[in-house]
Protein backbone atom coordinates (compact mmCIF):
# COMPACT_ATOMS: atom_id res chain seq x y z
CA UNK A 1 0.00 0.00 0.00
CA UNK A 2 3.11 2.71 1.13
CA UNK A 3 4.83 2.03 -2.80
CA UNK A 4 1.57 2.16 -4.07
CA UNK A 5 1.00 5.77 -2.05
CA UNK A 6 4.63 6.65 -2.91
CA UNK A 7 3.96 5.64 -6.64
CA UNK A 8 1.27 7.55 -7.17
CA UNK A 9 2.74 10.68 -5.42
CA UNK A 10 5.55 10.40 -7.61
CA UNK A 11 3.02 10.31 -10.39
CA UNK A 12 1.52 13.45 -9.09
CA UNK A 13 4.47 15.63 -8.58
CA UNK A 14 5.94 14.45 -12.32
CA UNK A 15 2.78 15.25 -14.01
CA UNK A 16 2.39 18.76 -11.88
CA UNK A 17 6.18 19.84 -12.83
CA UNK A 18 5.63 18.80 -16.39
CA UNK A 19 2.22 21.25 -16.36
CA UNK A 20 4.24 24.42 -14.46
CA UNK A 21 7.21 23.56 -17.10
CA UNK A 22 4.81 24.19 -19.98
CA UNK A 23 3.59 27.00 -18.36
CA UNK A 24 7.00 28.59 -17.86
CA UNK A 25 7.82 27.59 -21.53
CA UNK A 26 4.55 28.89 -22.95
CA UNK A 27 5.46 32.22 -21.01
CA UNK A 28 8.80 32.42 -21.67
CA UNK A 29 7.44 32.09 -25.40
CA UNK A 30 5.29 35.14 -24.60
CA UNK A 31 7.90 37.33 -23.63
CA UNK A 32 9.69 36.38 -26.59
CA UNK A 33 7.11 37.22 -29.01
CA UNK A 34 5.89 40.57 -27.15
CA UNK A 35 9.96 41.49 -26.99
CA UNK A 36 10.08 40.85 -31.13
CA UNK A 37 6.53 42.91 -31.45
CA UNK A 38 8.48 45.52 -29.32
CA UNK A 39 11.30 45.54 -31.58
CA UNK A 40 9.73 45.51 -34.67
CA UNK A 41 7.21 48.95 -33.65
CA UNK A 42 10.55 50.60 -33.04
CA UNK A 43 11.93 49.52 -36.17
CA UNK A 44 8.89 50.84 -37.93
CA UNK A 45 9.52 54.57 -35.93
CA UNK A 46 13.19 54.48 -36.63
CA UNK A 47 12.51 53.76 -40.92
CA UNK A 48 10.00 56.39 -40.79
CA UNK A 49 12.05 59.20 -38.85
CA UNK A 50 14.80 58.07 -41.00
CA UNK A 51 13.17 58.38 -44.19
CA UNK A 52 11.56 61.71 -42.96
CA UNK A 53 15.08 63.05 -42.12
CA UNK A 54 16.38 62.32 -45.50
CA UNK A 55 13.44 63.59 -47.60
CA UNK A 56 11.11 66.17 -45.98
CA UNK A 57 13.55 67.93 -42.68
CA UNK A 58 13.63 71.19 -43.30
CA UNK A 59 17.22 71.49 -41.03
CA UNK A 60 15.37 72.98 -38.13
CA UNK A 61 16.00 71.82 -34.84
CA UNK A 62 12.10 72.10 -34.17
CA UNK A 63 11.73 69.53 -36.76
CA UNK A 64 13.90 67.33 -34.66
CA UNK A 65 11.49 68.14 -31.71
CA UNK A 66 9.02 66.81 -33.71
CA UNK A 67 10.40 63.47 -34.52
CA UNK A 68 10.51 62.33 -30.82
CA UNK A 69 7.21 62.89 -29.80
CA UNK A 70 6.20 60.96 -26.65
CA UNK A 71 7.94 58.10 -27.60
CA UNK A 72 9.14 55.76 -24.42
CA UNK A 73 13.00 56.19 -23.10
CA UNK A 74 14.43 53.28 -25.11
CA UNK A 75 12.42 54.41 -28.34
CA UNK A 76 13.97 58.18 -27.60
CA UNK A 77 17.33 56.12 -26.92
CA UNK A 78 16.93 54.85 -30.61
CA UNK A 79 15.97 58.34 -31.95
CA UNK A 80 18.49 60.08 -30.40
CA UNK A 81 21.52 56.96 -31.88
CA UNK A 82 20.06 57.71 -35.75
CA UNK A 83 20.43 61.83 -34.77
CA UNK A 84 24.00 60.79 -33.41
CA UNK A 85 24.79 59.17 -36.69
CA UNK A 86 23.23 61.13 -39.31
CA UNK A 87 24.98 64.13 -37.53
CA UNK A 88 28.51 62.73 -38.01
CA UNK A 89 28.74 61.52 -41.05
CA UNK A 90 30.84 63.52 -43.53
CA UNK A 91 28.46 63.55 -46.20
CA UNK A 92 26.14 66.12 -44.02
CA UNK A 93 26.67 69.85 -43.87
CA UNK A 94 27.67 72.25 -41.08
CA UNK A 95 24.53 73.38 -40.85
CA UNK A 96 22.95 70.40 -39.91
CA UNK A 97 25.33 69.40 -37.94
CA UNK A 98 24.78 72.47 -35.99
CA UNK A 99 21.61 71.73 -35.87
CA UNK A 100 21.86 68.00 -34.08
CA UNK A 101 24.37 69.86 -31.47
CA UNK A 102 21.84 72.12 -30.73
CA UNK A 103 19.34 69.65 -30.30
CA UNK A 104 20.76 66.59 -28.56
CA UNK A 105 22.99 69.49 -26.13
CA UNK A 106 18.85 71.03 -25.43
CA UNK A 107 17.58 67.71 -24.89
CA UNK A 108 20.26 66.87 -22.22
CA UNK A 109 18.55 68.86 -18.98
CA UNK A 110 14.92 67.57 -19.24
CA UNK A 111 16.41 64.03 -20.41
CA UNK A 112 16.62 60.69 -17.88
CA UNK A 113 19.61 60.16 -16.29
CA UNK A 114 20.42 57.29 -18.67
CA UNK A 115 19.82 59.31 -21.72
CA UNK A 116 21.52 62.63 -20.75
CA UNK A 117 24.78 60.28 -19.93
CA UNK A 118 24.30 59.09 -23.70
CA UNK A 119 23.51 62.26 -25.16
CA UNK A 120 26.86 63.39 -23.74
CA UNK A 121 28.62 60.80 -24.63
CA UNK A 122 27.26 60.98 -28.48
CA UNK A 123 28.32 64.74 -28.64
CA UNK A 124 31.55 64.16 -27.70
CA UNK A 125 31.74 62.99 -31.52
CA UNK A 126 31.02 65.67 -32.82
CA UNK A 127 33.72 68.64 -33.85
CA UNK A 128 34.43 72.05 -32.42
CA UNK A 129 33.09 73.60 -35.08
CA UNK A 130 29.86 72.10 -35.07
CA UNK A 131 29.45 73.87 -31.58
CA UNK A 132 26.93 77.19 -32.16
CA UNK A 133 27.72 79.96 -30.22
CA UNK A 134 23.78 79.10 -28.33
CA UNK A 135 25.10 75.48 -28.00
CA UNK A 136 28.35 77.10 -26.22
CA UNK A 137 26.37 79.62 -24.02
CA UNK A 138 24.03 76.46 -23.05
CA UNK A 139 27.12 73.82 -22.08
CA UNK A 140 28.74 76.87 -20.03
CA UNK A 141 25.48 76.95 -18.40
CA UNK A 142 24.74 73.20 -17.67
CA UNK A 143 25.65 72.19 -13.95
CA UNK A 144 28.80 70.31 -12.70
CA UNK A 145 26.60 68.59 -10.33
CA UNK A 146 26.81 64.23 -10.27
CA UNK A 147 23.73 64.01 -13.01
CA UNK A 148 26.18 65.77 -15.58
CA UNK A 149 29.65 65.17 -14.54
CA UNK A 150 32.77 63.51 -15.64
CA UNK A 151 31.40 63.83 -19.14
CA UNK A 152 30.34 67.33 -19.66
CA UNK A 153 33.83 68.41 -18.35
CA UNK A 154 34.88 66.13 -21.44
CA UNK A 155 32.51 67.51 -23.61
CA UNK A 156 33.88 71.14 -22.62
CA UNK A 157 37.46 70.29 -23.36
CA UNK A 158 36.15 69.20 -27.13
CA UNK A 159 34.57 72.61 -28.27
CA UNK A 160 37.58 74.45 -26.44
CA UNK A 161 35.57 76.14 -24.08
CA UNK A 162 37.84 78.90 -22.36
CA UNK A 163 35.87 80.61 -20.87
CA UNK A 164 35.67 77.36 -18.35
CA UNK A 165 39.06 77.24 -17.57
CA UNK A 166 39.00 79.22 -14.49
CA UNK A 167 36.56 76.45 -12.93
CA UNK A 168 38.59 73.50 -14.42
CA UNK A 169 41.77 74.36 -12.84
CA UNK A 170 39.90 75.44 -9.16
CA UNK A 171 38.53 71.56 -9.72
CA UNK A 172 41.65 70.34 -10.09
CA UNK A 173 43.60 72.33 -7.52
CA UNK A 174 40.65 71.70 -5.09
CA UNK A 175 40.83 67.56 -5.68
CA UNK A 176 44.50 66.61 -6.82
CA UNK A 177 44.77 63.05 -7.51
CA UNK A 178 48.01 62.88 -5.48
CA UNK A 179 51.17 60.81 -6.07
CA UNK A 180 48.82 56.99 -5.02
CA UNK A 181 45.52 58.36 -6.77
CA UNK A 182 42.24 56.63 -5.89
CA UNK A 183 40.98 53.46 -7.75
CA UNK A 184 39.15 54.21 -10.84
CA UNK A 185 40.92 57.98 -11.02
CA UNK A 186 40.34 57.95 -14.79
CA UNK A 187 36.20 57.90 -14.32
CA UNK A 188 36.60 60.71 -11.78
CA UNK A 189 36.14 64.86 -12.14
CA UNK A 190 39.73 65.75 -12.08
CA UNK A 191 40.96 63.41 -14.79
CA UNK A 192 38.18 64.87 -17.37
CA UNK A 193 39.37 68.34 -15.73
CA UNK A 194 43.27 67.68 -16.49
CA UNK A 195 42.23 66.05 -19.90
CA UNK A 196 40.02 69.43 -21.12
CA UNK A 197 42.83 71.76 -19.84
CA UNK A 198 45.63 69.93 -21.44
CA UNK A 199 43.50 69.88 -25.22
CA UNK A 200 43.07 73.95 -24.42
CA UNK A 201 46.98 74.06 -24.83
CA UNK A 202 47.58 73.48 -20.55
CA UNK A 203 51.10 71.98 -20.44
CA UNK A 204 51.00 71.53 -16.67
CA UNK A 205 47.86 69.65 -16.74
CA UNK A 206 49.60 67.38 -19.80
CA UNK A 207 52.49 66.81 -17.95
CA UNK A 208 50.43 65.83 -14.77
CA UNK A 209 48.84 63.12 -17.09
CA UNK A 210 51.90 62.03 -18.75
CA UNK A 211 53.20 61.20 -15.46
CA UNK A 212 50.10 59.20 -14.05
CA UNK A 213 50.20 56.73 -17.37
CA UNK A 214 54.44 56.08 -16.41
CA UNK A 215 53.10 55.40 -12.90
CA UNK A 216 50.02 52.87 -13.57
CA UNK A 217 50.81 49.16 -13.03
CA UNK A 218 47.45 48.09 -14.80
CA UNK A 219 48.24 47.16 -18.10
CA UNK A 220 44.48 47.19 -19.30
CA UNK A 221 43.61 50.51 -17.37
CA UNK A 222 46.40 52.10 -18.98
CA UNK A 223 46.27 50.83 -22.21
CA UNK A 224 42.53 51.10 -22.46
CA UNK A 225 41.70 54.20 -20.74
CA UNK A 226 44.72 56.60 -20.11
CA UNK A 227 46.27 55.82 -23.57
CA UNK A 228 42.95 56.75 -24.93
CA UNK A 229 42.08 59.65 -23.08
CA UNK A 230 45.87 60.69 -23.68
CA UNK A 231 45.01 60.86 -27.38
CA UNK A 232 41.87 62.84 -26.87
CA UNK A 233 43.81 65.89 -25.76
CA UNK A 234 45.61 66.30 -29.68
CA UNK A 235 48.86 67.42 -28.75
CA UNK A 236 52.00 66.75 -30.48
CA UNK A 237 53.56 66.21 -27.52
CA UNK A 238 50.92 63.17 -26.32
CA UNK A 239 51.25 61.80 -29.69
CA UNK A 240 55.09 61.53 -29.64
CA UNK A 241 54.07 59.50 -26.29
CA UNK A 242 51.90 57.02 -28.09
CA UNK A 243 53.75 56.69 -30.87
CA UNK A 244 56.61 55.08 -28.18
CA UNK A 245 53.17 52.73 -27.23
CA UNK A 246 52.40 52.21 -30.85
CA UNK A 247 56.05 50.19 -31.38
CA UNK A 248 55.83 48.81 -28.08
CA UNK A 249 54.94 44.48 -28.75
CA UNK A 250 53.12 44.48 -24.64
CA UNK A 251 49.98 42.78 -25.06
CA UNK A 252 47.39 42.42 -22.69
CA UNK A 253 46.16 39.70 -20.08
CA UNK A 254 44.86 36.82 -22.24
CA UNK A 255 41.72 35.67 -22.15
CA UNK A 256 41.73 32.12 -23.24
CA UNK A 257 44.76 30.51 -22.87
CA UNK A 258 45.31 29.32 -26.81
CA UNK A 259 45.13 32.86 -27.77
CA UNK A 260 47.47 35.59 -26.94
CA UNK A 261 46.53 38.63 -25.43
CA UNK A 262 45.92 41.45 -27.55
CA UNK A 263 48.33 43.71 -28.98
CA UNK A 264 48.76 47.70 -26.74
CA UNK A 265 49.61 48.74 -29.65
CA UNK A 266 46.16 47.85 -31.22
CA UNK A 267 44.42 50.32 -28.65
CA UNK A 268 47.14 53.20 -29.83
CA UNK A 269 46.50 52.53 -33.67
CA UNK A 270 42.31 52.76 -33.08
CA UNK A 271 43.39 56.13 -31.32
CA UNK A 272 45.24 57.67 -34.33
CA UNK A 273 42.62 55.86 -36.91
CA UNK A 274 40.25 58.70 -34.35
CA UNK A 275 42.43 61.47 -34.18
CA UNK A 276 44.74 62.22 -37.11
CA UNK A 277 44.69 63.58 -40.72
CA UNK A 278 46.14 61.44 -43.14
CA UNK A 279 46.23 57.88 -40.79
CA UNK A 280 45.69 55.49 -43.44
CA UNK A 281 43.18 52.96 -42.00
CA UNK A 282 39.96 53.62 -40.90
CA UNK A 283 38.81 51.07 -38.03
CA UNK A 284 38.47 50.62 -34.66
CA UNK A 285 39.35 47.16 -34.09
CA UNK A 286 43.00 46.40 -35.54
CA UNK A 287 44.52 43.28 -36.94
CA UNK A 288 48.55 42.59 -36.01
CA UNK A 289 49.31 42.92 -39.83
CA UNK A 290 47.19 46.51 -39.65
CA UNK A 291 49.27 47.61 -36.50
CA UNK A 292 52.45 46.77 -38.19
CA UNK A 293 51.28 49.08 -41.19
CA UNK A 294 49.86 51.68 -38.62
CA UNK A 295 53.48 51.16 -37.17
CA UNK A 296 55.54 52.32 -40.40
CA UNK A 297 53.42 55.23 -41.18
CA UNK A 298 53.28 56.81 -37.82
CA UNK A 299 57.11 56.34 -37.73
CA UNK A 300 57.69 58.61 -41.45
CA UNK A 301 55.75 60.75 -39.82
CA UNK A 302 57.60 64.45 -38.76
CA UNK A 303 54.33 66.17 -37.40
CA UNK A 304 51.02 65.55 -36.35
CA UNK A 305 47.88 66.88 -38.24
CA UNK A 306 44.64 66.20 -36.59
CA UNK A 307 41.07 66.01 -37.74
Amino acid sequence: MKKLFLSLTLAACSAVGFLVGQYASSRSGQKLKETNREYDQRQKVLDRVSTALKQEWDGSSKALEKYLDDYPEQLRSDIYALYWKIGTTTEIDVHRRTVFVDHMLSRCAIETPLLRNKLLKWLQDFHRNDFSKASRQLLNSLPWTIDFLPEVIRLIGIVELHEALPRLRKLVENNQLGDRPPLGYHNNNTWAALMALARMGDDISLTEMLHKIQQEQDIIVKVTFLLMDLAYTRRPEAYNVLRQYLNSYQRLPQVKETVPGRLAAAYVAAAFSKYLTGFPIIETDFSELQVAQARDWANAQTQWRFK
